[in-house]
């Protein structure tokens, strides 16, 4: 090989020029085409993200929609209740009991036994005066087996009944509910 010291002309190229241009041309045709891939991944990956995202949240608002109107019912009803006009419950008035007959005067009875004798009775001893303790123990029941707080129960029957003895009315139903 001849090595030359004299300068190559202006605007000659050589080859191994021209084999780095071309190298540098598919080089960066391969990263602009490596570029726009991933562009596009990236927009269709943004793209699923957007779609999910607004499924998810179209979800949610319909469960706390339905959430809301589950929890608007139940205060509803719970207001109807602690003002006494519940919705989807009968509140019980008065109720008339009718007189039992006399009945024939049996001869003496024997004493009951210790542990009856101790016991309250369920029907006062009067054959029910005029039926409201009759009634009262009946509404007081009912609410007790509702799930009625004693003291909610108190107040109904005091401002619906006119009773004697009403802690111990409502003491023996509430024991017999196990409430």
């Amino acid at each position: 090989m001849v090595a030359t010291d004299q300068p190559l002309a202006a605007g000659a190229v050589t080859s191994t020029q021209m084999a780095g241009e071309e190298i540098v041309r598919e080089l960066t045709d391969r990263i602009r085409e490596a570029i726009e891939v991933a562009e596009k991944r990236a927009a269709e990956i943004v793209r699923r993200a957007e779609t999910e995202a607004q499924r998810i949240r179209a979800e949610a608002e319909a469960a706390a929609s339905r959430r809301l109107d589950e929890v608007q019912k139940a205060l509803d009803d719970l207001q109807g209740r602690l003002s006494g006009e519940a919705r989807s419950e009968v509140t019980p008035g008065p109720v008339t009991v009718p007189e039992p007959a006399p009945t024939p005067e049996p001869g003496p009875e024997p004493a009951p036994p210790p542990a009856e004798a101790d016991s309250p009775s369920p029907e006062p001893a009067n054959g029910g005066g005029d039926g409201q303790e009759a009634a009262a123990r009946l509404v007081a029941m009912k609410l007790a087996l509702d799930g009625t707080a004693r003291e909610e129960a108190r107040r109904q029957l005091a401002t619906d009944y006119d009773l004697a003895d009403l802690d111990a009315l409502l003491e023996d139903v509430y024991s017999r509910v196990g409430s």
